[in-house]
């Protein structure tokens, strides 16, 4: 149940950190770090999708208070079929349907098949923040394809 925990801590942590897929750079009166946000301008709409029942009040309540903080940013939670949930993420997403999710979660079991059909990758970001310095390593293994 703990993995469980930092698993969804970790991929709200994710969707927070693609939402703000900004860069740093300093304020130059107090030298603190800013992000900025490269489409704080324009609104934008996030969907979210997943199959786990029990995460439904969990992550309607993290996208609305996400929602409240964030003017112009609406997070749609979609929960699917868990049976062709994977098939139909690929199929929205080479097909490019409007309702291909930006973001979704699975469980460890089928990252493989995510991640060979195309629909998960390694994230290689030099500026990654994913090391053992800010996530605990069960939570770092939770979302890795190896």
């Amino acid at each position: 149940m703990r993995k469980k925990l930092w698993s969804i801590l970790f991929l709200i942590g994710m969707l927070v950190f693609v939402i703000l897929a900004g860069r740093y750079s300093k304020d130059e009166n107090n030298e603190k770090p800013v992000i900025e946000i490269p489409f704080a301008d324009e609104n934008v709409t996030l969907r979210l999708r997943y199959t786990d029942e029990a995460l439904t009040d969990y992550l309607a309540g993290a996208a609305s208070r996400y929602m409240a903080e964030h003017e112009g940013i609406t997070v749609k939670v979609e929960k699917a079929d868990e049976i062709s949930y994977l098939d139909d993420i690929y199929e929205d997403s080479v097909n490019g349907r409007d309702n291909m999710p930006d973001l979704y979660i699975t469980t460890t079991d089928t990252l493989e098949k995510a991640y060979l059909s195309g629909t998960a990758a390694v994230i290689s970001s030099k500026d990654c923040q994913l090391n053992e310095d800010n996530f605990p390593l069960s939570a770092l293994n939770s979302v890795r394809y190896k």
